[in-house]
């Protein structure tokens, strides 16, 4: 978190506050004029799918070292996971059980 790995660091949190809002600023434009608001002027700016991803991807990262910080439980990502078999309930009727 700091430069020593003991503290968080003012700097190193204002740098990665910084980095998302350069990583971020074309999309919640985007957002702000087109959906938000459907802004009479429009959006003369280039939004793409990979800025949104990294974007995304930036604040996953970001987020899962501060959710550890403040409060010790660690996450690899915030990205959703299937954690059960789903597909379960389809098999289900149409296979015999075991002998």
């Amino acid at each position: 978190m700091s430069e020593n790995g003991v503290v968080a660091s003012e700097q190193i949190i204002a740098s990665e506050i910084e980095k998302l809002k350069l990583l971020t600023v074309q999309v919640e434009t985007f957002v702000d004029k087109e959906l938000a608001h459907l802004d009479r002027k429009g959006f003369d700016g280039r939004v793409t799918f990979n800025d949104l991803d990294g974007a995304v991807d930036t604040l996953d990262e970001v987020a899962c070292k501060y959710i550890c910080l403040l409060t010790g439980k660690g996450y690899s990502t915030l990205k959703a996971t299937v954690q059960f078999d789903w597909k379960k309930v389809f098999r289900v009727p149409l296979q015999k059980p075991p002998a």
